[in-house]
């Protein structure tokens, strides 16, 4: 391990929003990583750095950290703080890059296209990032009957939903192996608050994997699938190398459904109220892998017709 000679420690709280300072060192590396060496001879260590544009952090021995979180914030495999994109274990950071447990995926990644825009190779998607499940698993163990959770506002159409409304917890139960909360149903008046009859309104079923409503009105029927808005108005990147898989072709073979590509399944959905058959909130979703803001595979589900 080489010395560190000169070494400079900053003490306190590291803000993103200050201007970038100019610096005038050098990256140099070795079998165990990439350190930051100062004009003087000195070395980053224990503090924040931003070089070329970019923030990353050096631990006490001077290394630069790489995909890890520093408290709130993460840095990626190049050692660059991330922000406006998604961590390994499904945080959406902000335009800061600062973790938010409200901006977690839980269960799949889905996403709802509303705009989007081809150039080239590229394309260009503007829609809302949602996740299949509510909240992590041992957070769901711990909730009891009469106890309150936010579900999704019901003067909303369509399965993708911003999630508002305080309802509580009547039953539990075990749903495909998991610790299920079922909620009182609810439905809405024109103007108040959510109540409901009894027999009457919805109900939702929630997991770490799944989110469904079912409806209530008079009779059961079967439940639909629910997604949770974690990050509005997301702008994702589309090429060759994304990967689009139609399940309901796959599912029905080709000779009764012509596969779409991405950009036919854009055409048909994207701000196509006819497509839906009722509403343009009655959204299809993706399902999505995401390596920073690239789309490496999009799934358009079964899901998406049937349920």
């Amino acid at each position: 391990m080489r010395k560190k000679r000169f070494a400079i420690l900053f003490a306190g709280i590291m803000t993103f929003g200050i201007g970038f300072s100019s610096y005038a060192g050098q990256w140099k590396s070795d079998e165990t990583g990439y350190w930051y060496e100062e004009e003087n001879g000195s070395y980053v260590m224990d503090e924040w750095r931003n070089i070329g544009g970019k923030w990353y952090y050096f631990d006490h021995n001077g290394y630069m950290m790489e995909d890890t979180w520093i408290g709130d914030y993460y840095v990626g495999e190049d050692g660059a703080m991330l922000a406006n994109t998604l961590t390994k274990d499904g945080y959406w950071l902000d335009g800061d890059g600062i973790k938010d447990e409200k901006k977690r995926i839980y269960g799949e990644m889905v996403f709802n296209p509303t705009n989007y825009k081809k150039e080239g190779d590229r394309i260009e998607i503007v829609g809302d990032i949602c996740d299949t499940g509510y909240m992590a698993q041992e957070e769901i163990e711990k909730l009891r009957v009469g106890d309150w959770i936010v579900l999704p506002d019901k003067k909303q159409i369509g399965r993708v939903r911003e999630f508002t409304v305080k309802v509580p917890i009547v039953d539990v139960k075990v749903d495909r192996g998991l610790k299920t909360v079922i909620s009182a149903p609810y439905y809405y008046q024109d103007e108040g608050d959510p109540y409901a009859l009894p027999g009457e309104g919805y109900e939702y079923w929630l997991n770490s994997q799944s989110i469904s409503e079912i409806g209530l009105e008079g009779t059961i029927h079967m439940g639909d699938y629910v997604y949770r808005i974690v990050k509005k108005d997301a702008m994702l990147i589309a090429d060759s190398r994304t990967e689009f898989i139609d399940e309901t072709a796959q599912m029905y073979g080709d000779e009764t459904r012509p596969k779409n590509s991405l950009e036919t399944y854009l055409q048909s959905y994207v701000g196509n109220p006819i497509a839906y058959g009722h509403s343009p909130d009655a959204s299809k979703v993706l399902q999505i892998s995401i390596t920073g803001n690239h789309i490496d595979q999009a799934v358009d589900m079964f899901e998406n017709y049937v349920g």
